[in-house]
């Protein structure tokens, strides 16, 4: 038997959902002042905002991202790492001499996918020797174009790197905007044929955040539509450090929790779920590494979050929040473009401002509690950890914002 739903007439629709809220029925209109969006909740987006997905599933790879000081214990971690339901790996080299038989002892590379970022010109020069005489083909050498100026020595993936613009303070379309205005210097300079890696944080709002990923995929789709070209892009997201604490770490399980959720949601080919302890003093233990693992582990093997390619498209909430996005982010993209190099003083510059009045807003929204964090400044760990953050990276020479440390 089969039962015709007839859609209800908005007008009347919208009256009923304002009967519902009694009191709080100005919460009809949606307004986030970080993203700068706001709309009537009963709106409809002018559109579903579909994009190209040739993944057989939704499945993703749990990668564990290790900075690498000491190549033994960073082998060590992630053997542990690919025993406990890792599959992908990214190493992060900043030092001048690395010691790769050590590092990558006992790794098999041919089983997994792995990058690797290099900030030393001598040091990626010593990595393709060593790949090419070891048969490592199949690691991918990442290039930031933001912050590594291009040249000769151009890598085998351009890292389109959101996360770490999401970590200073930006919005999702701020984010976003500068992750598409990277990607269009690169088409320009003739890097076409070139592999990328759109990689994104992800913030504590989950519904902006299913959208923010959403909006990319679509966004990026319809540039490569425009220059009729088909490069190998995939898209991975990164859970981070801001809305993290150290005071009360098992409030952390659910915030990484629910950002993986979003990501996954959003249609992230990968995860990478930092131990919300690896930039304190102490450094992450092997509880909080193994934790970080196995929510990716248990997102795919109990919650089944694998099966269904976009499952919010169509959603009339996740369609307008995208469309906005969309818009925004496009704006910013065009606002970029009167800049004429990727990263020029003069363009470092202005992002610098835009991303500072966001990070601005976040931080007096957090002070005056317009923006709640159990264990950081609500609900307060009366036992509270004897540990504390370390010296932060930074990026585009600003620090990351983390909210613990505003109290």
């Amino acid at each position: 038997m089969e039962f015709q739903f007839k859609l209800p007439e908005r007008k009347l629709w919208r009256e009923k959902v304002i009967a519902e809220l009694k009191e709080n029925s100005d919460r009809i209109f949606y307004k986030n002042e970080i993203e700068e969006i706001e709309f009537d909740i009963t709106d409809k987006s002018i559109k579903t905002f579909e994009y190209i997905d040739s993944r057989p599933s939704n499945d993703w790879k749990n990668c564990f991202k290790i900075i690498v000081t000491n190549e033994k214990v960073a082998n060590k971690r992630c053997l542990n790492a690919l025993n406990q339901g890792a599959d992908s790996l990214f190493f992060e080299i900043n030092g001048k001499k690395t010691n790769w038989p050590i590092l990558f002892d006992g790794i098999k590379f041919e089983y997994i996918q792995t990058k690797i970022l290099i900030i030393n010109k001598n040091e990626r020069i010593s990595f393709k020797k060593f790949a090419q005489e070891n048969g490592l083909s199949n690691i991918d050498l990442v290039h930031d174009p933001l912050v590594h100026i291009l040249g000769e020595d151009v890598s085998d993936v351009f890292l389109l790197n959101g996360f770490e613009i999401q970590q200073i303070g930006a919005n999702s379309w701020q984010e976003i905007g500068l992750v598409l205005s990277t990607f269009h210097e690169l088409l320009i300079a003739d890097f076409s044929s070139s592999k990328f890696n759109v990689h994104l944080g992800v913030g504590s709002n989950y519904f902006i955040e299913i959208a923010k990923f959403r909006a990319v995929k679509w966004l990026m789709e319809y540039i490569c539509n425009q220059y009729q070209i088909q490069p190998e892009i995939s898209f991975s997201a990164e859970i981070g450090f801001t809305n993290k604490s150290l005071k009360d770490p098992h409030t952390n399980i659910l915030r990484q929790t629910t950002e993986a959720m979003a990501a996954i949601s959003g249609g992230v080919s990968e995860v990478t779920i930092r131990p919300c302890d690896d930039l304190s003093m102490i450094g992450s233990t092997d509880f909080s590494r193994r934790v970080a693992l196995n929510i990716s582990n248990i997102l795919k093997e109990e919650s089944y979050f694998d099966y269904v390619k976009d499952p919010l498209k169509g959603s009339q909430l996740i369609e307008l929040l995208t469309e906005q996005i969309i818009f925004k982010a496009w704006h910013h993209l065009k606002t970029l473009e009167k800049f004429e190099s990727i990263n020029g003083r003069e363009k470092i510059d202005f992002i610098h401002k835009s991303i500072l009045e966001t990070r601005n807003k976040r931080s007096e929204n957090f002070k005056q509690k317009k923006s709640e964090l159990i264990g950081i400044n609500s609900y307060l760990n009366m036992n509270e950890e004897v540990n504390s953050w370390a010296s932060l990276p930074k990026y585009l020479e600003i620090p990351y914002l983390i909210f613990e440390n505003l109290k």
